[in-house]
């Protein structure tokens, strides 16, 4: 019984502590602001110098691989050339191919109104 007395006072001072707010002046609320800034500007820069070191790294690696294959970095014959496209032939809704047109209701029980 002692015991849950003891822990019950721990866990309350935890408890209570745990919702203390120490409350920031302006000063202090701005370097944290501007440090956060500062980071994140960095973070964006370094993703930029990332970005553009691989393109030149792509760039170098397909000349290495052009030179390698012989066909230097002007000559490009020897690359096999783009597919062409298949033939597209555009959809004509009032071409009608070998559907004959029906009635959608048979006239079975329905009289015409005129």
């Amino acid at each position: 019984m002692k015991q849950l007395k003891i822990l019950s006072i721990v866990f309350g001072f935890v408890l209570v502590t745990s919702f203390v707010v120490v409350k920031k002046d302006k000063e202090q609320l701005v370097q944290e602001r501007l440090v956060e800034r500062m980071n994140d500007y960095k973070m964006e820069q370094l993703e930029k110098c990332y970005k553009k070191a691989m393109e030149e790294a792509e760039t170098t690696v397909d000349s290495i691989i052009a030179i390698e294959l012989g066909a230097g970095p002007i000559d490009t014959l020897d690359f096999p050339r783009k597919p062409m496209k298949p033939a597209f032939e555009s959809y004509d809704s009032l071409k009608q191919n070998d559907i004959p047109i029906k009635p959608l209701f048979e006239k079975s029980g329905i009289r015409e109104q005129n």
